[in-house]
């Protein structure tokens, strides 16, 4: 049973919510809801559910999430259920006291090495921290384009959702200047669509990895944007 349990995780209708330091196993169900005094069912009226466990060779806790006529687009226990699911997992293995995976484990297995950024264009560090998927944000005057202070500092170990601050100071190398053109707007739980619009609307380009609803983005909200910037948005169904 576990191991079909996990199959639904690794290869199946869970997939999107695997993850790669913990293994993890479950069954999604979605449901129409009876309609009240009859023996039918309802068209537009659904339950959405998970039922999952971890670690599956050695399961600690079993959780069940559960909602009751979910938004239409979110009827799907793929779609709501099961990345409630792995949320709460996340944060279950975030609690101090937490001995089911050691923190320090964890941490080992989800953190990369943060970059010397100090001196750079806010270009070129943008594209650095895009590309080892770090999420981060931008403080600094409009006339500002050199990042002048970092936290972490170089050398850290961090976890990469862990969020980065890039500080701005006027430069001293005649690189191009990135002009600052105003904040970067909150994406997450938006559509990719609507997204795209909202990205265009406030002058950010966005790179899209995914499908479905935005459910991380590497800029953080209220981030100073440059007219260079450019985002990268993850989404999953």
């Amino acid at each position: 049973m576990l191991s079909y349990i996990q199959e639904v995780v690794d290869d199946g209708t869970a997939r999107h919510i695997k993850m790669n330091y913990i293994s993890i196993g479950g069954k999604t169900g979605t449901a129409e809801k009876n309609v009240e005094g009859t023996r039918g069912y309802s068209s537009n009226k659904y339950n959405a559910v998970f039922v999952g466990l971890f670690p599956v060779e050695d399961p600690q806790m079993v959780i069940v999430v559960f909602y009751d006529e979910p938004s239409h687009y979110y009827r799907f226990g793929s779609m709501s259920a099961a990345p409630t699911f792995r949320k709460i997992v996340e944060n279950i293995l975030f609690m101090p006291d937490c001995d089911i995976l050691p923190y320090n484990e964890r941490l080992m297995q989800t953190s990369l090495k943060m970059p010397d950024l100090v001196g750079q264009n806010i270009h070129h560090a943008e594209n650095t921290l895009n590309r080892y998927g770090f999420l981060y944000k931008v403080e600094g005057p409009d006339s500002a384009s050199v990042v002048v202070d970092q936290f972490p500092k170089a050398g850290i170990s961090v976890d990469k959702n862990h969020p980065i601050t890039l500080k701005l100071g006027p430069g001293t190398r005649p690189e191009k200047e990135a002009i600052l053109t105003g904040t970067m707007p909150n994406l997450v739980g938006l559509t990719l669509r609507k997204a795209v619009l909202v990205a265009s609307e406030n002058g950010v380009s966005i790179k899209i990895n995914g499908s479905g609803i935005v459910r991380k983005q590497s800029m953080l909200p209220g981030s100073r944007i440059s007219s260079e910037s450019v985002c990268l948005v993850e989404a999953s169904l």
